[in-house]
């Protein structure tokens, strides 16, 4: 393809500036006066321009920036596994910053090279696990996550057929105050139960284990039994490929600060001042919440390259999408009934999910230590199959590159299903108008199509033979 063919590519020329420059700038613009929910912080009468106030200013930008093609690396270390070498538990770090990065990525990597170490020693003494562990160090992150997506993309069907989670880890040690959690539902039970394991490293009255100071600290509801916080993916880093183009379940994990649901990054992020000194001096002086996340990452991947049954869980995922449901249904319900669009079989495929994901699961606890190699087998590639099994093809509308009907961010803020909450948001807040059919088109077929693709999961779920015709 030719440069020119690409509609990915940056076509504006961009170049960043500071808060005096833009103060100076912005200040001399004319116009309209910007809406307040549009204004930022600065002391300054924010306009539309694009007039100036005094009409013989003018304003030159030059941008020198070259285009230029670069050969990037991925770093992959193999341990092959002992009876299930062909299922890959994957863990990933990018290894390019911005400048110094001495939190984003170095953090994690320090954490990931650390890993290798200490099962490279135990290799030494005999030991190797049932699945294979996979350790991956990403180029290009930072540009566009060119190094996981190329990767995906090169050995796509092998990982869709082969793979059984990602774990990621980029700003490990960020600040050390509470865990910032995201994950595709069927890992959180997993996760929590690992927290437990790993002691919080310095004393304090919020608990003795990082799961208690994260529910402590981070707690999902108001209540005091609450479980801490994990949310859903978003669209930060290496782990997105995974989720988005070829439904693996993904984990990816941050030690942060107390405000990070406020101020999501810390004020040092992607700077000149992210450096060694500043870990070793500010963040983490001994590198003991490096050695927690270490101990949180490296549980993770023993479990799930350990267990004889894999530690997936279908109740969970079948409660989130129950939630988005819910959602939809509390919160456009009526606007539907008033379309004359029924949300009968949507429900329907819902509940089958759930019904599934019970009977699974219970299945699953009737299993016996010893089980046949051949049926935990058959139930880990029904695990592995559940989450593929929400991956369209064709990509969302006007997102072919998103593939994940559960788990892609939607082009609107909603807390439903992707690709029909960017349809419901495009109805606006009459349904009824005659200029609304192409919309109320729209509409319908993402009902068709994510209704589709939850009782396919259902039926992925199903008693092996049982949805056979």
């Amino acid at each position: 393809m030719d440069q020119s063919e690409s509609n990915q590519l940056p076509t504006i020329p961009a170049h960043p500036i500071g808060y005096t420059d833009a103060m100076e700038l912005l200040g001399h613009m004319d116009g309209p006066l910007v809406p307040s929910y549009r204004r930022g912080l600065l002391d300054i009468d924010y306009r539309f321009g694009p007039e100036m106030l005094t009409p013989a200013r003018k304003v030159r930008l030059e941008v020198n920036v070259e285009t230029e093609r670069r050969t990037i690396h991925n770093v992959v270390g193999i341990i092959r596994g002992r009876e299930e070498p062909d299922r890959y538990v994957v863990l990933g770090n990018h290894r390019d910053a911005w400048n110094l990065g001495a939190v984003d990525p170095n953090s994690g990597t320090a954490c990931l090279l650390e890993i290798t170490r200490a099962l490279g020693e135990m290799m030494t003494r005999g030991w190797r696990p049932r699945r294979t562990l996979m350790f991956v160090s990403w180029d290009a992150e930072e540009h566009g996550m060119h190094g996981s997506y190329e990767w995906i993309e090169e050995f796509g069907k092998i990982m869709s057929d082969r793979a059984v989670a990602y774990l990621n880890v980029d700003n490990a040690v960020r600040e050390v105050y509470t865990l910032r959690a995201r994950a595709t539902p069927s890992l959180k039970p997993l996760l929590r139960e690992a927290a437990k394991m790993v002691p919080w490293p310095v004393s304090t009255q919020d608990g003795e284990t990082l799961y208690e100071v994260w529910s402590k600290r981070s707690p999902q509801t108001s209540d005091p039994d609450s479980p801490p916080e994990i949310d859903l993916p978003a669209s930060a880093s290496d782990y997105v490929p995974f989720v988005r183009r070829i439904g693996v379940p993904i984990l990816d994990l941050a030690l942060v600060h107390r405000y990070t649901y406020t101020y999501p990054n810390y004020p040092l992020y992607h700077t000149a001042y992210e450096t060694f000194h500043l870990q070793k001096s500010h963040i983490d002086p001994d590198f003991k919440f490096h050695r927690l996340m270490s101990q949180l990452w490296a549980g993770l991947a023993l479990s799930l390259a350990e267990a004889t049954i894999l530690p997936i869980d279908t109740s969970e995922y079948a409660d989130t999408v129950r939630e988005m449901y819910d959602w939809l249904e509390n919160g456009y319900g009526s606007k539907f009934e008033g379309a004359t669009i029924s949300l009968d079989a949507l429900e329907s495929a819902v509940s089958n999910f759930s019904q599934a994901a019970v009977a699974f699961e219970e299945k699953l606890s009737s299993l016996q230590d010893d089980t046949d190699p051949l049926v935990a087998r058959m139930y880990n590639d029904q695990l592995m199959q559940m989450e593929r099994a929400f991956i369209d093809p064709l990509g969302l509308l006007y997102r072919r590159l998103n593939r994940h009907t559960i788990l892609s961010s939607g082009l609107y803020p909603t807390e439903t299903f992707p690709a029909l909450g960017d349809a419901v948001r495009r109805m606006g807040s009459d349904w009824t108008s005659p200029g609304k059919a192409d919309k109320l088109k729209e509409l319908k077929e993402q009902l068709s199509i994510i209704t589709f693709f939850i009782q396919s999961v259902a039926n992925t779920l199903a008693k092996p033979a049982s949805t056979v015709f």
